[in-house]
C-alpha cells in the first residue's frame, strides 16, 4: 500500500509554494492548510454563494496530537447510529432565517452554542466549501483528555479515542471498526486531504497508518490504560502482529502506527534490522501482516 508515498508527492508540491523563508519557523509545527483558510465568511464570494444556496453547514473538529517525535492530526467523527455516518456537527440552514441574513457574528455564536458540550479550548480557524456545503474548521485543545474520572459531566463520546480518526481511516479504509464512513465525508477529505498535513523544519510530518488486530477481552483494561498490545496477543511474546483487514469481524483493536512505506518481506529474520516488516499473504493487500518488534511507534485503542 503506497498511501504515504502518494500523499508525500502531493504534500511537497503544496508546501513548496507556502514555505516561509524565515528560519524562525523551522522548529514550529506548521499547518499550511489551516493558515490559508478564509476567516470572514461574508467577504468570500465563493462562501457567500454557498450561503445563499446550500441547505446545511457542518463543523470539522480537529486536534493536533503528539507521540514520541511524531506529530499528527485527528478529526472528531463520533458514532451516531450504526446505520448512519461518522462525522461532524450539522448546525444551520439559511432557509430557516431568510429574513435575517447570516453574518460572521451570528454564525460564530451559533457554532459556539452547538459545540459547547465538547471539552477543551476551541479556536475557529476558518471555512472551506465542498459540494455547496460550508464547513467551519475548529481546533480543539484539551490539556488532560485522559483524566475523565474527576468530572462526571464530561463528554465521554469525546474522550473515546475511537471517535478520533486519522486521514488513513477516512481515505484509505473509509471505515472505522467496520462502520462505514459516509461517501460525502470521504469526498470532502479526498479533496481537502492537505488538512491533515503538518510540517516541521520544512519536512512533512509522517502520516500515521491504521492497522488492526485481535486480542482477548481480558486485556481490555490493560490496553485502555497503556495503549499497547505488546504481550497481549496469542503467544504472549514480544512480537506484535497487526493487519490491514479493516473489515474483519474479529479485529477489536485499532492501532495508530508511525511507519514509513517499506518493502514486503517474507522472512521474519529481517526484523533483526528493521522495526517493522510486512509479510505478503497470497498477494492480497487486505491480508498483509505487519510484524513489529516493539511498540515504540504504535498507539493501540480497544473497541
Amino acid at each position: 500500500m503506497n498511501y504515504n508515498k502518494y500523499i508525500n508527492s502531493l504534500a511537497y508540491t503544496y508546501h513548496d509554494s507556502h514555505q516561509e523563508n524565515s528560519s524562525i519557523l523551522n522548529n514550529i509545527i506548521q499547518h499550511p492548510f489551516i493558515d490559508t483558510l478564509p476567516m470572514d465568511i461574508i467577504s468570500s464570494p465563493v462562501l457567500n454563494y454557498c450561503l445563499n444556496n446550500s441547505v446545511k453547514y457542518n463543523v470539522i473538529l480537529y486536534r493536533i496530537q503528539h507521540h514520541n517525535n511524531n506529530h499528527y492530526v485527528e478529526f472528531y467523527l463520533p458514532y451516531i447510529h450504526s446505520n448512519e455516518s461518522l462525522f461532524n456537527i450539522e448546525y444551520h440552514s439559511t432557509t430557516e432565517n431568510i429574513d435575517k441574513p447570516i453574518s460572521n457574528s451570528n454564525l460564530l455564536k451559533y457554532l459556539k452554542d452547538h459545540i459547547h458540550s465538547i471539552p477543551g479550548v476551541k479556536r475557529f480557524k476558518g471555512h472551506a466549501v465542498h459540494n455547496n456545503i460550508v464547513y467551519t474548521v475548529v481546533q480543539v485543545r484539551d490539556k488532560n483528555i485522559d483524566d475523565i474520572s474527576k468530572n462526571i459531566n464530561r463528554n465521554h463520546s469525546y474522550y473515546n479515542y475511537n471517535n478520533w480518526l486519522t486521514l488513513w481511516d477516512i481515505i484509505a479504509y473509509k471505515h472505522s471498526f467496520r462502520e462505514k464512513i459516509d461517501t460525502n465525508i470521504v469526498d470532502f477529505f479526498v479533496k481537502n486531504h492537505m488538512i491533515a498535513y503538518l510540517f516541521l523544519n520544512k519536512q512533512k510530518c509522517l502520516l500515521p497508518v491504521i492497522l488492526y488486530c485481535n486480542v482477548s477481552n481480558i486485556y481490555n483494561s490493560f490496553i485502555k490504560k497503556n495503549k499497547t498490545v505488546q504481550y497481549c496477543q496469542g503467544e504472549n511474546g514480544p512480537i506484535i502482529h497487526l493487519n490491514c483487514d479493516y473489515l474483519h469481524e474479529l479485529n477489536n483493536v485499532r492501532n495508530v502506527c508511525f511507519i514509513k512505506d517499506i518493502d514486503i518481506h517474507t522472512s521474519v529474520d529481517t526484523l533483526q534490522n528493521e522495526s517493522c516488516i510486512i509479510l505478503n499473504n497470497n498477494n492480497n493487500s487486505n491480508s498483509l501482516n505487519y510484524l513489529f518488534k516493539n511498540d515504540n511507534n504504535i498507539l493501540s485503542y480497544i473497541k
